[in-house]
Parts: C-alpha cells; structure tokens; sequence
C-alpha cells in the first residue's frame, strides 16, 4: 500500500496515518536532497559548498553520519527547495502565533 520514489539514494515516501516519521536524515543529508530536488525541476539550488552547488563534487557520502567537509553557504536569493530559517522553525513551533515568552 502506498508508493515510493527512489531520487538519488533518498526513498520518498507520503506522509500518511502509518508512516508520520522520519529516521536518520542529517542536516547534511537535507542540504543535498534539497539541492538535487531544486536541480530535478529546474530551480537554482541554495546550497553551497566551498563555492559549488554540484553535490557531485561535495565529497559526501549520504546516510554516513559524516559531516560536510568545508564551507557551507546559502543563496538566499535562490528560488529553490530549502530548510526553513530558525525564525520559521520558531513562528510553526508556536502555531503560528506571536507569543513572546
């Protein structure tokens, strides 16, 4: 039941009542899946390392643990797949809401 999309070592899979969680995906892992899917559809992807958005030539292997060696940079400007900001992640934290604590 259900289906799957094999892309570049990631297995996408809907977000139902049975599968709501997500395993073992680093930030690193997240950074390459969101430029590899920005380049699938033809977006400028957001992330860079050491000056290339071509994951190709990151030196990273997915699902290792390992981190990214060099430094990571983000187009802003990009019209891309992406991670939210931390305020984004805290503006869904608090339901969308302005609480100041």
């Amino acid at each position: 039941m259900g289906w799957g999309v094999d892309f570049a070592g990631f297995l996408l899979v809907p977000v139902t009542r049975y599968s709501t969680e997500t395993f073992e995906v680093s930030w690193y892992d997240a950074i390459y899946f969101c430029n590899k899917f920005s380049e699938k559809f033809g977006f400028t992807p957001v992330y860079s390392v050491n000056g290339t958005t071509d994951v190709s030539k990151w030196n990273y292997t997915l699902h290792n643990g390992d981190s990214i060696r060099g430094e990571v940079t983000q187009n802003t400007k990009a019209n891309e797949f992406r991670l939210p900001t931390v305020e984004e992640w805290q503006y869904a934290a608090k339901g969308g809401q302005k609480y100041t604590y």
